[in-house]
């Protein structure tokens, strides 16, 4: 419908205001004024960006008469969002590890070592006024973590019958620890009166046990494989040696809770320091049996290295229980809302031509059924000529695989993974 009532508004021509003095600033609607230099530069400023543009005194004025200052000022803003989100995404990338997680954090502690952000693994060396106490760290020749693999050559098989049994001489029953937490909150059990909380013997040497400490994940790495959680069993020089030994455990969650409801040592060190933290205690005492943490009908390797943490101190004998250990499901979660994840680990490092003991040699043998209980004589099959799969690889050997699989007790694979040195006993596909 028609304005019949609108507003008589007297209209403002261009002309008018390209007659106004160059030297005074011109009125405008919306009650912004330009001077004639401003509106050039917005015009240069357009040009540049790639804009077309008519005559320098015709160019600002749209949309009723105003200026395309807010136009402007969007596109630049957008461009600085722009340009800020790439520099934050380089930022974070920068501060991800090899293993793929991101360890950046805000407000840290730059004196004291973590493991995350910009005290991680990584640089311990570099941090804050502890770096000539930590540079070895970096620059140390027999750091620990390794990596271990049991078919390198590197490795010395003794086959001396030396299992974790002969090595250590932990008490059957409960000795006292405390519990603390350090700088970074890793709950630390420090035996209350050595010896009395056992020894082990490596190199000729036997030293008290002074310490538990739990890795989550493991920090330790055998035939490329990361276990969940590894326990260390610190050893450390009293009056009457001057070696320090260290003792690591593997730990895998069984598949479901023991019918009996026990539970085993670790499970109650991780649930005694959740309870700690959550009632603020800076040092609790408990009774744990060593003895129980080991399987001393395992087999082990040894070898020369250092302690995991700063000050990366060297010269430490290592021993790595081959077999690993069951603890409660979930626990490896529970350990992950006690600290601060991704967990407390370092990465193995480089093993520098160091030489890696074997207890025992390996054997390898050949499992066949006893009855028809273990195929299924319906089933069909592949064929096709190979060799035996462990050395001295014999070719000439006709292989039929059952097509369709038998089944086993739940958990049947994480018991043979207790009875075998762990990864298994597999060979990959040639």
């Amino acid at each position: 419908m028609p304005y019949d009532h609108a507003p008589s508004i007297p209209l403002r021509t261009h002309a008018s205001e390209n007659d106004a003095p160059k030297s005074q600033p011109m009125e405008m609607t919306g009650g912004i004024e330009v001077t004639e230099a401003e509106r050039q530069q917005v015009v240069a400023g357009l040009r540049a960006l790639g804009f077309q543009t008519k005559e320098a005194e015709s160019v600002p004025h749209c949309c009723g008469g105003r200026i395309l200052y807010p136009a402007f000022f969007a596109f630049c803003l957008l461009i600085w969002v722009c340009a800020f989100g790439f520099m934050a995404g380089l930022i974070v990338e920068a501060t991800r590890n090899d293993d793929g997680l991101d360890r950046s954090i805000t407000d840290q502690n730059l004196t004291i070592w973590s493991y995350v952000g910009f005290t991680n693994p990584d640089v311990w060396y570099n941090v804050e006024d502890h770096q000539d106490e930590y540079g070895v760290c970096r620059n140390g020749t027999a750091q620990s973590p390794i990596e271990i693999n049991p078919l390198a050559s590197y490795m010395i098989n003794v086959a001396d019958g030396d299992t974790i049994g002969t090595l250590v001489n932990y008490p059957a029953d409960p000795v006292a620890f405390t519990l603390t937490f350090n700088d970074i909150g890793i709950p630390l059990y420090t035996c209350q009166t050595p010896p009395d909380c056992g020894t082990i013997t490596l190199n000729g040497a036997t030293t008290p046990l002074h310490s538990l400490l739990i890795h989550t994940t493991a920090e330790h790495v055998v035939s490329g494989l990361r276990l969940p959680i590894e326990l260390q069993l610190l050893h450390q020089p009293d009056s009457a040696t001057t070696h320090t030994a260290a003792l690591a455990i593997f730990y895998v969650p069984e598949s479901s809770p023991p019918a009996d409801n026990s539970t085993h040592p670790i499970d109650n060190m991780v649930d005694l320091a959740i309870v700690a933290a959550a009632r603020g205690l800076s040092a609790v005492s408990a009774s744990f049996v060593v003895a129980e943490m080991v399987n001393p009908d395992s087999g082990f390797y040894a070898y020369n290295g250092s302690m995991t943490t700063p000050p990366c101190t060297e010269g430490v004998a290592w021993a790595i229980q081959k077999r690993s250990m069951v603890s409660a499901p979930g626990l490896r979660d529970d350990y992950f809302g006690l600290i601060a994840y991704p967990g407390n680990y370092r990465l193995p490092l480089k093993r520098n031509n160091r030489r890696v003991e074997s207890n025992e040699r390996i054997v390898v043998g050949i499992v066949c059924a006893s009855s028809l209980r273990e195929v299924n004589p319906d089933s069909g099959f592949y064929a096709y000529n190979g060799s035996m799969t462990t050395p001295p690889c014999t070719e000439g050997v006709a292989w039929a695989i059952q097509k369709q699989s038998m089944l086993s007790a739940p958990g049947m694979r994480d018991d043979y993974f207790g009875f075998i040195a762990y990864p298994g006993n597999y060979i990959g596909s040639l």
